[in-house]
């Protein structure tokens, strides 16, 4: 395993803060792209809406206290 930068160890640090906002965007982005791009495909490919709906709900039920 490689060590960090300092910089990159203290979660307050600018240079920080910056990527892990930029981060979030993109998976965001990445996310939502993947979706669309689900539901585009419903009509001719139900199975993988069901999958992705149901592991959706997967997550979603095992995140509840």
């Amino acid at each position: 395993m490689t060590s960090l930068h300092p910089m990159y160890k203290d979660s307050k640090h600018p240079a920080y803060v910056d990527i892990a906002k930029k981060t979030k965007r993109e998976l965001q982005k990445a996310k939502l792209s993947f979706e669309r791009n689900v539901a585009e495909k419903t009509k001719g490919d139900t199975k993988s809406f069901l999958h992705t709906l149901g592991e959706k709900l997967r997550l979603a039920y095992e995140q509840d206290p």
